[in-house]
């Protein structure tokens, strides 16, 4: 929510789709640090595999940059596609250790090879273009009624295995309001989508997690760091990176932090190893 910049975002990434060096290193400059904090953040000491899933990354968003009107945020796109990464190196570490027996069974599970429908997959694209809308507008409602804790209990809800009691107990909400909370959200994305099929939470938290809905621009972050937000909006920063512990917001945080000491030699590699497949005037695709 806090951190969608669709318009920007989209000017962007048709300058990269066009062969744009300057947008391009504008890019990789204002997004390695804070992927890299995550990805460090995630993987613990290994910062070698760290900055090679960050580039990795860079790397998909190109690809990815001639079909920007399906990308909503630049930021989104780029800790989804890094979290995703950083999974499946989990998982392939994992594998490593695994039996045959145990092998077998996990390339056979349905969640690991989801198949489906052209139809089924465009039905699906449908439905979460027009959920991301109604669950932004709900939010910015939200936001403008200055109704920060709702947000948080949304993103508990969404985010997390925690009862409605325990969250009602850290937001200062009984659990009766917090469910009450969750209704109002379903009721108003029910009826913007009147044929959205049943919401199930588990839909709803993938789509939070795709979208970042509560995340925060870093013009944000950097005023909480210097303390210039007011009460309300400070209570939810607050609240986002100590009580939710956003892990996108806090690695934004850290890269705040430590903005002067950046990350140059990884901005060159990622630079000289993505800029020859930027698209140049005349071709229909990328390429060296």
């Amino acid at each position: 929510m806090f951190g969608m910049h669709d318009a920007a975002d989209r000017m962007l990434l048709n300058a990269v789709a066009q062969g744009d060096e300057d947008a391009w290193s504008q890019i990789v400059t204002c997004y390695s640090g804070r992927l890299h904090a995550f990805a460090s953040g995630q993987l613990g000491r290994r910062g070698a595999e760290a900055e090679d899933l960050v580039q990795e990354t860079f790397l998909a968003l190109l690809q990815t940059a001639g079909g920007a009107e399906g990308i909503h945020s630049i930021e989104a796109f780029l800790f989804v596609v890094l979290r995703r990464k950083i999974i499946d190196l989990r998982r392939r570490c994992k594998a490593e250790n695994l039996t045959d027996s145990q092998w077998r069974h996990r390339t056979l599970s349905p969640i690991d090879t989801p198949s489906r429908s052209a139809a089924e997959a465009e039905e699906a694209l449908r439905s979460e273009r027009g959920l991301t809308k109604a669950m932004a507008e709900y939010l910015d409602n939200l936001k403008a009624a200055g109704s920060y804790r709702e947000i948080v209990a949304l993103e508990l809800l969404f985010m997390s295995d925690r009862p409605n009691k325990a969250i009602g107990n850290a937001l200062g909400l009984s659990p009766v309001q917090v469910t009450r909370v969750k209704q109002a959200a379903l009721e108003f994305l029910r009826a913007k989508v009147l044929d959205l099929a049943p919401l199930a939470d588990c839909s709803l938290r993938a789509l939070w997690e795709r979208r970042l809905f509560g995340c925060l621009k870093r013009s944000v972050l950097g005023q909480y760091e210097l303390d210039l937000l007011p009460g309300a909006l400070k209570d939810y920063v607050q609240l986002h990176l100590t009580l939710v512990e956003c892990p996108y917001c806090l690695a934004n945080l850290q890269d705040l932090r430590e903005e002067s000491a950046k990350l140059p030699a990884l901005n060159a590699r990622i630079l000289a190893t993505s800029t020859p497949f930027l698209r140049r005037p005349g071709q229909t695709s990328g390429g060296a």
